[in-house]
């Protein structure tokens, strides 16, 4: 930087030159450091992205759930050997035919419960690294929650008379667009 360096102009310039070379050494050092409340703001808008994040997942998890949701006719519960299955079936991603009912499912509790062989009717590991349940359903799938099959789609909105006009003239719908009876 400017102390260390000499030099060489016309005696008038020099401490001009030395004064510019440290006002651009200040300058870079003031923008290479945040301040606090840029770190804050950085920081505040990670963690708001994170927490929508989160929500979308959320929201799509329960969406997903409510079409899996119903009766699993002719399917028998490995766990507590309940037929037929009626709410959520977990299938084993691993296992050739491993099905468990959700009660079965919250006592494995992902891994850190117990699995157990109720029905008896196959040989099941107890050791939960064996294991990936996922939600299942199959062809005899009778969902229980109404349109749980179909993802949601709302309806566009109908134009009122008294709205603003859609091609933007700042008209009324019914003045411009509207007129004639075209809605």
């Amino acid at each position: 930087p400017a102390q260390g360096r000499i030099v060489y102009a016309p005696s008038g310039r020099r401490d001009e030159m030395a004064d510019a070379d440290a006002k651009v050494v200040d300058a870079e050092a003031k923008v290479a450091e945040p301040t606090v409340d840029e770190i804050k703001a950085a920081k505040r808008k990670e963690i708001e992205e994170k927490i929508a994040a989160m929500k979308l997942t959320q929201i799509k998890d329960e969406e997903q759930k409510t079409a899996y949701f119903g009766d699993h006719p002719g399917i028998t519960c490995d766990g507590c050997g309940v037929v037929p299955m009626v709410g959520y079936r977990y299938r084993c991603k691993t296992c050739a035919n491993h099905d468990v009912c959700e009660m079965c499912w919250d006592a494995w509790g992902d891994g850190k419960g117990t699995m157990v062989n109720g029905l008896g009717k196959q040989t099941l590991s107890s050791n939960p690294a064996d294991h990936s349940f996922k939600l299942y359903k199959d062809k005899s799938f009778k969902p229980l929650v109404k349109g749980g099959n179909a993802p949601k789609v709302k309806a566009a909105a109908k134009t009122k008379p008294n709205d603003p006009c859609t091609c933007g003239s700042e008209k009324k719908f019914k003045k411009c667009c509207g007129a004639g009876g075209a809605a």
